[in-house]
């Protein structure tokens, strides 16, 4: 991986002074693979990179076939141009073992190789190289051999190296695990050495010390590292860890969680974490793991899931932002793009936490691959498959022409691409926002109303609200459904959402006048059980956090469950939001950061909502309007400001 974005300036000691980014799309990209590109007709694909107008490819695969049709001897690497896919004929190194990463270097001249190999084109390297895109052949004046083992990850920051395996040394100086090196000799940087110890085993397999993937934020201040350690510099982390690079020298950051510390109920592996990738941001990271299935609950290890971090949390025992269960199933392959979170390995489904190796209650079919909301983690629509799934997808690389796929099978969106493919951003889909009321507006209420009130009760009414004063009521008429029947509303983006009586879910159009058809949203085999919609008295939507937020009769406490409008997919967890003091809401909305609560004697409040969380319970905020204050009862499942600005 390389960066390319200016650096923020801080305060201090500057550990870069050139530019680096990470890749950011404005869309999803497109569901079938660009044709053309060069087949690998074996093994796998473990590793791509893009250098100027080349693509380099590494992994364990002997022969790749390029558009003409013709195959060639490429031993672990090649290279092709991104513009006419045509095999390179002057970049072919001869490596005698497996490439594991590859990472561009500064320049857009050359390419650093890490892997298992000890010889490249009968010269003794070891581990890690850095060779020239046009001539294949290693760059004059770079050392970076490591001792007694292999390069499984790298990245590069300005004109250094950072390098990850389970050496001991490098360019024989000790460092475990984990080194920086200069990018242009090779030379050890002694601001960057952590003692990294104590591997975690089973009961089956003694564990190896070993570090296996690492990112960097684009400012250069963390790095984020996952391998097979608990102790870094004598302190404990579990599986991951977080350096402040920042700091001369390099130091451990207050950073730490429990949730890689226990072991997965697949014995085979020591060391599940199988991938890890920062935001473009930086501010959170993503980790993919093995492990077999977990339940999900307290403490619990997190086995078999995609997992949301926060790069600059500080503290002991950190909890994920979210999670998303397979069901059992490994991903090895992370990438973030801004709009999508992108997960492949061989899971057949995601949102899949109630279930051990098939589908349990709203899990959501992907096969192979899938695309993430950022925010919650559930799957967006994006769907392209891979079939057969095989062991996996092991590499995900976003650049600026899309997406690049490398697995061990060679189907993806139901066509032969040969264990490699590029997913085009030309043709992809943009991720609609996410627009949600704001006061002054209508405030609209759907079911029962005082006598005497402009509705039966069957229909929607409106006022017009400031957030402290009403105007007068208006029904609007005949709209096709009986909205005494609403349990629960919320509008984001034009599209009108209800809970109902006969326990389902449904969307509908909204725009201020007329009411579209309403249709079922799949909740993909959720149930009263996991989700009683029949008995819900409120509900509203954070699209800040993507959550819907309700209450349910007989229950005190106010509840959340993620909620991705683009996919319309429902989160299979239940979370609380509030421990208590919800049992009276009869309705309930948010609008400009705050929570407006109807409750059963007909009353409004007003609550501030900030964090994802309520200031404080409806109990313990004095009403504004009801019955016997201004003669309005506000008692409705239903209450919702629209997602368009209304007129007066």
């Amino acid at each position: 991986m390389v960066l390319s974005a200016t650096l923020a300036v801080v305060a201090g000691p500057a550990p870069w002074s050139e530019a680096d980014t990470f890749t950011t799309h404005d869309r999803v990209v497109s569901d079938f693979p660009r044709p053309g590109t060069p087949q690998v007709r074996d093994g796998t694909v473990l590793a791509v990179a893009k250098v100027g107008d080349m693509i380099v490819v590494g992994g364990n695969f002997t022969t790749v076939r390029d558009p003409s049709g013709t195959d060639l001897v490429r031993n672990y690497l090649f290279a092709f141009n991104v513009v006419t896919n045509q095999v390179s004929t002057t970049f072919v190194p001869v490596l005698n073992a497996v490439v594991e990463t590859l990472a561009p270097a500064p320049g857009g001249q050359s390419v650093f190789v890490g892997g298992r190999f000890t010889d490249v084109s009968g010269t003794r390297i070891r581990g890690v190289a850095k060779l020239d895109i046009a001539s294949g052949q290693p760059m004059a004046g770079f050392t970076g051999n490591v001792a007694n083992r292999s390069v499984y990850d790298m990245v590069v920051v300005a004109n250094r190296l950072f390098i990850a395996g389970n050496f001991n040394k490098a360019r024989g100086q000790d460092r475990s695990i984990l080194a920086a090196l200069d990018a242009t000799t090779g030379a050890v940087d002694p601001n960057v050495n952590f003692v990294f110890s104590e591997p975690l085993s089973t009961s089956r397999t003694m564990g190896v010390l070993s570090m296996d993937k690492i990112d960097v934020t684009p400012d250069g201040l963390r790095l984020v590292v996952v391998g097979n350690f608990s102790k870094v510099d004598g302190q404990q982390r579990y599986r991951v860890a977080v350096l402040d690079t920042g700091s001369v020298p390099a130091r451990l950051a207050d950073w730490s969680t429990t949730r890689y510390q226990a072991q997965c109920n697949a014995l085979k592996w020591p060391q599940y974490i199988r991938d890890m990738e920062i935001s473009p941001d930086g501010s959170y990271f993503v980790i993919g793991t093995t492990g077999a299935y977990f339940a999900p609950g307290g403490n619990n290890p997190l086995c078999d899931t995609a997992a949301r971090w926060e790069t600059f949390a500080t503290g002991s025992n950190l909890q994920p932002t979210w999670v998303d269960y397979t069901g059992g199933d490994t991903l090895y392959g992370v990438a973030i793009t801004g709009h999508a979170v992108y997960v492949g390995g061989h899971p057949r489904w995601l949102n899949n936490p109630f279930a051990a190796d098939k589908a349990g209650p709203g899990a959501v079919p992907r096969m192979g691959i899938a695309a993430l909301d950022p925010l919650n983690g559930l799957p967006l629509t994006w769907d392209p498959g891979r079939n057969p799934r095989g062991r996996g997808t092991y590499e995900l690389l976003p650049t600026d022409d899309g997406l690049w796929v490398g697995q061990d099978t060679s189907y993806i969106g139901g066509v032969y691409r040969g264990r490699l493919a590029l997913m085009p951003l030309a043709g992809g889909t943009a991720i609609p926002p996410s627009v949600v009321g704001r006061l002054p507006n209508h405030l609209y209420a759907a079911g029962t109303l005082l006598p005497g009130s402009p509705s039966s009760g069957t229909d929607l009414v409106r006022r017009w609200f400031d957030g402290k004063t009403t105007g007068e009521p208006t029904a609007l008429g005949s709209t096709g459904e009986d909205w005494s029947t609403a349990r629960g509303t919320f509008m984001v983006s034009g599209k009108l959402y209800s809970g109902s009586s006969d326990g389902k879910f449904y969307v509908r159009t909204f725009d201020g006048a007329t009411v579209g058809s309403r249709t079922e949203v799949n909740l993909y085999g959720l149930t009263s059980s996991h989700f009683p919609l029949a008995n819900v008295t409120g509900m509203f939507f954070d699209a800040q956090r993507h959550r819907i937020y309700y209450t349910v009769a007989g229950n005190a406490r106010l509840l959340y469950r993620y909620f991705t409008p683009e996919s319309q997919i429902v989160g299979a967890e239940t979370y609380v939001a509030s421990g208590s003091g919800w049992g009276s809401v009869a309705g309930m909305t948010l609008a400009s950061e705050n929570l407006y609560v109807a409750t059963t004697d007909g009353s409004l409040r007003k609550i501030s909502f900030a964090g994802g969380t309520p200031a404080t319970s409806p109990g313990n905020v004095a009403p504004f309007s009801g019955p016997t204050i201004d003669g309005i009862d506000w008692a409705a499942r239903g209450l919702f400001v629209p997602s368009f600005q209304a007129d007066r």
